[in-house]
């Protein structure tokens, strides 16, 4: 039975959790009950603390920074050249984004820029919450392009990853010319839906802008093509796969993402039904060694996959509906689950009178941190950014939202 812990919101002083990897279905649960899950927010900490230190040399790595170059820092312990403990500290930038009564509209600016690298998932699944508060769900076609820009998105994000594990390599053609597809992207991205992150595309109930995806199909491919040309040439690399091979284990059932599927645990939120991944040929793409290696090949068939789905998506969309109204007298609660490229995001929303009352969310950053810092215990330091850049940790989902 998939019962992991896999978020907890606070809401007027009582506990509520969400368990599994595809239920968002939230209940209550006390202190006691927390500390039986291995990543339980409560434990972190005592986990930290528990760990050996004593001839240990500690030294404090950082600022250093993930995806939108935001600042973390890491408190690393080793005795030599093996990292002992990896202690990272998200607050390091004390990052916190108001959404407290926020109206519905202009809330939806919000979300998507918490991570604008992931501004496609983050607002879909704000648009899905506040849809099914206020029983409003958006049309088929509506769904086709939430999917659509999603695994674009998927695609553009994991090419990045690629890149900074072959930067890592010092493979230094490989890593420009990846870098230079991720922009290409972010070119047609802007082409095609009027900002180059996704801002200002989905809204709630339809879309905000009228899109003509003609023309769109061919360049994704050409992006795709291109890049399976790359990987094939570094993984013929023997110092490329050397680096990445054996390095950084992580088999925990309660990670999310490609993480998860790099160790054999099928977790994706595509599985839920959120939107109807069924309809355009999705297929969960796994391996079984649980290394950085194994998490590069996760995205790298993903890329793959999203291709596929973006051709079939292309071939279907015609017509799209615009945004409706909001009806300020409909009030409620709604959980959503969403898969971002990272994994799997949970998003709690509370709305009333047409602003947000209550408001969280449970990124796949947070959720894989201290698979992390567990994954490179015993490693080397030179290990360090292949740990860390194959979870594809954004430190902008990790802030604080009041």
């Amino acid at each position: 039975m998939d019962d992991c812990l896999s978020a907890v919101f606070k809401i007027d002083d009582e506990l509520l959790c969400v368990k599994g990897h595809i239920s968002t279905a939230m209940e209550p649960c006390s202190s006691a009950e927390l500390e039986r899950y291995e990543n339980s927010p409560l434990l972190l900490g005592r986990y930290m603390d528990s760990l050996e230190r004593s001839e240990k040399f500690n030294f404090n790595l950082g600022p250093v920074s993930g995806g939108l170059l935001e600042s973390i820092k890491m408190n690393v312990y080793t005795d030599g050249e093996r990292i002992v403990e990896i202690r990272p500290d998200p607050t390091f930038k004390d990052r916190k984004i108001k959404m407290g009564e926020a109206p519905l509209d202009n809330a939806l600016l919000k979300v998507e820029r918490i991570n604008g690298a992931f501004a496609a998932g983050f607002g879909t699944a704000f648009c899905l919450a506040v849809e099914e508060i206020q029983e409003t769900p958006a049309s088929f076609e509506t769904q086709l392009v939430r999917i659509l820009i999603s695994e674009i998105e998927r695609i553009s994000n994991h090419i990045h990853v690629i890149a900074k594990l072959s930067e890592g390599a010092s493979q230094n053609v490989a890593t420009s010319h990846l870098f230079a597809l991720e922009e290409r992207v972010r070119r047609i991205v802007s082409e095609y839906f009027g900002h180059r992150f996704f801002f200002g595309v989905n809204g709630i109930g339809g879309l905000e802008r009228n899109i003509d995806v003609k023309g769109l199909q061919d360049k994704v491919d050409g992006i795709v093509d291109e890049f399976s040309s790359i990987w094939d040439a570094l993984t013929s690399s023997r110092l490329f796969l050397d680096r990445l091979q054996t390095t950084c284990f992580s088999r925990k059932e309660w990670m999310v993402g490609p993480a998860a599927r790099a160790a054999n645990f099928r977790y994706d939120s595509r599985l839920s039904g959120y939107l109807p991944y069924e309809d355009v040929g999705f297929e969960v793409a796994s391996d079984d060694t649980g290394d950085v290696l194994s998490r590069a090949l996760v995205r790298q068939k993903e890329i793959e996959i999203s291709r596929n789905m973006v051709d079939e998506i292309c071939g279907k969309v015609r017509r799209v509906e615009k945004c409706r109204n909001i009806d300020p007298d409909k009030r409620g609660w709604s959980v959503k689950r969403v898969e971002t490229p990272s994994g799997d995001m949970i998003l709690f929303l509370g709305i009333s009178n047409g602003h947000i009352t209550d408001f969280g969310i449970r990124s796949a950053s947070t959720a894989n941190i201290l698979a992390f810092a567990q994954s490179a215990i015993s490693g080397i330091l030179t290990d360090f950014t292949f740990a860390w850049e194959s979870f594809g940790f954004w430190i902008s989902e990790m802030g604080e939202y009041i």
